[in-house]
């Protein structure tokens, strides 16, 4: 799970330059659409490795999808 503070530190960024954000997060999503992609056509050895960095990979991009609604929560906003 992502911290207040990463969510916090995201959402200042976002405000201080949203057209950079958007580009970044839609960024983020391609890297791990990647990474999945390598996993599937990654040798057997080196699938643990290249599963830990799919999963890593989407759990950022999801985490940062949806940053602006956990913000909100936070921030008592609902």
């Amino acid at each position: 799970m992502i911290s207040d503070r990463l969510i916090k530190a995201a959402m200042a960024l976002r405000a201080e330059a949203p057209q950079g954000w958007e580009e970044f997060v839609g960024a983020i999503r391609e890297h791990a659409a990647s990474s999945a992609a390598d996993m599937v056509r990654c040798t057997p050895d080196q699938l643990p490795r290249a599963q830990g960095m799919a999963i890593a990979c989407n759990e950022l991009a999801n985490a940062l999808n949806h940053a602006p609604t956990h913000y909100d929560k936070i921030q008592g906003r609902n």
